[in-house]
């Protein structure tokens, strides 16, 4: 969900936990911008989706977080949470069924600094592209997963999001 023009939350797990958290988070943003008439920060938004999930931590929610935005200097960050709202800084990460597959892939490959044959880029295509390829091989090893991939692309500009197939059977 696009939390604000530099934020967004993707949100894996059980699908009623899912639609009723996103719910509840979108509902608690939207008073806390029309009260303060000001936007959350990417490390404000981090430790508000952290309480929230750790106020039900006795009757959690089953969904898995990645929350991604732009931070004050205009640089990505990342935040992946649990169920319990635990939560830590990351370079790059997945939640879901190709966890297992696609973040070993991304653990071992410096995104920011490096494609798949080592070269130095910041060529922000080389990079989709590279991520396209991780999740297409996920793909064709779980049968489970899903046919498709969705990215989103955080710039200064706005938010780009681009539908890919990955697997049409």
């Amino acid at each position: 969900i696009k939390i604000s023009s530099s934020i967004l939350l993707a949100t894996s797990g059980m699908q009623a936990d899912l639609l009723a958290f996103q719910h509840k988070i979108k509902e608690n943003i939207n008073d806390y911008q029309v009260k303060d008439e000001k936007s959350f920060s990417i490390s404000n938004c981090s430790f508000f989706l952290s309480s929230v999930l750790y106020s039900k931590r006795f009757f959690p929610f089953f969904t898995f977080n990645l929350l991604s935005g732009l931070d004050e200097k205009g640089e990505g960050v990342n935040f992946s949470f649990d169920a319990i709202g635990s939560f830590e800084r990351s370079q790059g990460n997945c939640k879901g069924k190709g966890e297992q597959l696609v973040q070993n892939l991304l653990d071992g490959q410096d995104l920011i600094n490096q494609n798949e044959f080592g070269k130095k880029t910041q060529q922000l295509s080389d990079h989709v592209a590279l991520l396209k390829n991780y999740f297409l091989k996920a793909v064709q090893r779980g049968i489970t997963l899903g046919d498709g991939l969705q990215v989103f692309i955080l710039t200064k500009k706005g938010i780009l999001v681009e539908n890919n197939t990955l697997r049409a059977d």
